[in-house]
């Protein structure tokens, strides 16, 4: 948790970081062998879905944790293979610093601006993956306003 000193919470961040770039590359790993096994995309996503679900679920209530890992690693696998490792990497980066970090909107608690601080960072991360999309063009086309 990152409610201790100010270098837990940054300590928050560096392991986000280090995880994200790990479980990218190890579920791009998982799902590169398991491909060259079988040889079959599908059936690749497949099993490396179960996999995945196994080793991420918790053996608390498996009736209501299964359906959750299933649609968390379904959901991860489908932004790895659609849209890539940079995205995924980005996407468990988020997750970890919002599973690890309090988030308030109430201004008078003790962490509100390290709350805050994760949200703004957030907002700027998505406006400079807005802004490198858009790679230079202008954000509404060419739709002039006629006097």
């Amino acid at each position: 948790m990152s409610l201790g000193e100010a270098w837990r919470f940054a300590g928050v961040f560096v392991f986000s970081l280090a995880f994200c770039v790990f479980a990218g590359l190890l579920n791009l790993a998982l799902l590169f062998l398991v491909r060259v096994v079988v040889r079959k995309d599908w059936l690749a996503i497949g099993i490396a879905a179960v996999v995945l679900t196994t080793l991420t679920r918790s053996p608390e209530n498996i009736l209501v944790d299964l359906p959750i890992a299933t649609v968390q690693v379904t959901l991860t696998l489908f932004v790895l293979i659609r849209f890539g490792l940079l995205a995924f990497a980005t996407s468990v980066f988020l997750t970890n610093l919002i599973n690890l970090t309090p988030i308030t909107l109430r201004l008078s608690y003790w962490y509100a601006g390290r709350s805050l601080f994760v949200l703004l960072f957030i907002v700027a991360l998505a406006l400079y993956g807005f802004r490198t999309a858009l790679a230079g063009r202008p954000v509404f086309g060419n739709l002039a306003v006629d006097d």
